[in-house]
């Protein structure tokens, strides 16, 4: 199993980003009783132009499983779409590409919308630490789940900023302290001063 970021330009990866949820979407659709997901029927062009950043899983298969988010203003990370082929399923994929996307992206606050009837997905993002904000029927016969997670190491109480800065705190030389030096490879030390 592999994780990196996807790039729509290349057909063959729109592609099968758009096998992908095409499947996962008629599951959906199934499972929460409305058909009228419009991912089931974003065409390649629409997929390319969606303006989204995309990570993909790959497992010996081939691309399993593809998350896409966008970042519209003040650090929020939006979560667009999270799809896992249905030959794959129950196999920790989307958790995965969670776990990864949060690595990388470090949102100070994450948003995503859910349908109230699928279940298991709302599960999973509660269980990633997403709380329900609001539930809006925008479609007749579709309510909607907003739920969102501010990320633990950006507030002033997180615990892992708090190490960070004890850490940094510990690192810094006492005030008239010369810096130190350090010698390298190339023969230059910590100060930035070459000496033979």
């Amino acid at each position: 199993m592999s994780i990196r970021a996807l790039t729509l330009a290349d057909v063959e990866t729109a592609q099968a980003i758009l096998e992908i949820q095409r499947a996962a979407y008629q599951v959906e659709a199934e499972l929460i009783g409305f058909e009228a997901i419009p991912q089931r029927t974003e065409t390649l062009e629409e997929l390319q132009n969606s303006g989204e950043s995309f990570l993909g899983l790959y497992n010996e298969d081939g691309l399993a499983a593809a998350v896409s988010w966008t970042r519209p203003f003040d650090g929020t990370l939006d979560i667009r779409r999270l799809v896992v082929s249905p030959s794959a399923f129950r196999r920790g994929y989307a958790t995965a590409l969670l776990d990864t996307l949060e690595a990388v992206e470090r949102p100070r606050r994450t948003m995503v919308t859910v349908a109230e009837a699928n279940a298991p997905v709302l599960a999973l993002y509660e269980r990633k630490g997403f709380s329900p904000t609001r539930t809006v029927e925008h479609v007749p016969g579709l309510r909607q789940v907003y739920l969102e997670r501010r990320s633990a190491w950006l507030g002033s109480d997180s615990p892992i900023l708090r190490m960070m800065m004890a850490a940094a705190s510990r690192e810094q030389p006492a005030p008239g302290t010369p810096p130190r030096r350090r010698r390298s490879a190339e023969g230059t030390t910590l100060d930035g001063q070459r000496h033979e």
